[in-house]
């Protein structure tokens, strides 16, 4: 099926991702998701009208889960690997295509433990908000496959709504305004 960028498919499937889940489809489907702390990657292949979106929750597995021998969307890694399991299983080159990554929101920021340099511990607070451990590890993962991200948005203490129409690899992303 040959679409314009901007034409919609007749029949779409809508799938909603829940955390830990990952969606890999063709022109037919759109994929939306909701995010707090976890993290989207979104893979499109331009030419092919094919591709998906993960939705994180966690930078990596523990030692010695019984998780460590199955792919799990869940995890950053995983996720990765299983974008490159389906680009492989549809025959194409995974520099092909356009990659995107949003999340990573701190939506604990009531809680937030004021750490001091005389303590011993890293002076960037961040360090300790899940959000921020998931962006950096898909950012290290992508970059060590030398996969460039086209687009990204990251961080910040806001939900994030996010919807990709995978017959044009149009995401969009709707999110409350930061408090001033």
């Amino acid at each position: 099926m040959n679409l314009t960028l901007n034409e919609s498919p007749v029949m779409v499937k809508d799938v909603f991702l829940q955390p830990g889940d990952f969606c890999w489809g063709n022109h037919s489907i759109r994929v939306k998701t909701l995010l707090g702390s976890c993290v989207s990657i979104v893979f499109w292949h331009p030419q092919m009208k094919i591709g998906g979106m993960s939705h994180i929750m966690l930078p990596e597995k523990r030692s010695g889960s019984p998780e460590n021998n199955i792919l799990i969307g869940k995890y950053a890694e995983d996720a990765v690997n299983l974008f490159l399991k389906e680009a492989k299983r549809a025959g194409t080159n995974v520099h092909d295509y356009q990659i995107k990554l949003f999340g990573g929101s701190n939506m604990f920021t009531t809680f937030e433990k004021k750490v001091s340099v005389e303590e011993g511990f890293a002076t960037d607070k961040r360090i300790n908000e899940i959000g921020y451990k998931n962006v950096l590890k898909a950012r290290e993962l992508l970059a060590s496959l030398n996969l460039k991200i086209m687009s990204e948005s990251t961080g910040g203490t806001k939900h994030r709504k996010i919807y990709l129409n995978i017959w044009n690899g149009e995401v969009w992303m709707e999110m409350k305004k930061e408090k001033s």
